[in-house]
């Protein structure tokens, strides 16, 4: 997919599904206000009807006429819910980002926290706004959580098959070693080379393990 272009911010993805057709999702646009809206999703299972799943997603986010994180999963779940197979459901996130004071408002749906690095500080906050996957519920609320981007910081999002993958010693990755790659860069560093980074250690820890789940990460570093 096509990421949107901005000089004040980078937008980078990687995205590998397990099979042909994956079961993660993600979507980003830039709003009439200028802000960036990202959205990310894992659905339960694999194969056709995951993707199947993916495209109902897509078009609800496009049906939703809202813009708030919080507001926006709350539509896309009274959308979904009706339509998706039964006992089938989707973890979900979706941050807003406005590029003119750097605010990043967040929401999820039974998804893995973002991660947000500030470059002052070197540390990595965990924001970990509550909500049920969509499908769960026919009517659900999620929080919003809200942090201010300084140049350089990252904020990433991703579905649990980087943290929860294991090695040939059944030890799981974790959000707290993404966090420990986060910390590791430099603040030239773009988005792109977080990946890579995070890659190459997740390659190595997993010392030639088999992937069991799809891989999607997507982050957004502030660059002015």
């Amino acid at each position: 997919a096509q990421l949107p272009r901005d000089p004040r911010y980078e937008l980078a993805v990687i995205y590998e599904p397990l099979e042909g057709v994956g079961g993660d999702w993600y979507y980003a646009q830039v709003e009439a206000n200028g802000c960036l809206s990202v959205q990310i999703a894992d659905v339960t299972g694999h194969g056709l009807s995951a993707a199947f799943i993916c495209a109902m997603t897509k078009l609800a986010r496009m049906a939703a006429r809202k813009e708030e994180p919080h507001h926006l999963l709350a539509e896309m779940n009274r959308l979904l819910t009706p339509v998706l197979p039964s006992g089938r459901f989707l973890t979900a996130a979706a941050f807003l980002y406005d590029p003119e004071s750097g605010a990043l408002r967040f929401a999820r749906a039974g998804h893995p926290p973002a991660l947000v690095l500030s470059r002052q500080t070197g540390e990595v906050k965990h924001l970990q706004s509550d909500g049920f996957a969509l499908g769960f519920l026919d009517e659900a609320d999620y929080d919003l959580s809200e942090v201010s981007l300084e140049v350089g910081d990252l904020a990433v999002l991703l579905t649990d098959g980087i943290p929860e993958a294991q090695n040939l010693k059944n030890e799981m990755y974790e959000m707290d070693r993404v966090s420990e790659v986060m910390k590791s860069g430099t603040e030239n560093d773009s988005g792109a080379e977080f990946l890579r980074r995070l890659i190459k250690d997740f390659d190595e820890f997993r010392d030639g393990r088999i992937l069991k789940d799809d891989i999607t990460v997507v982050v957004l570093r502030r660059v002015q």
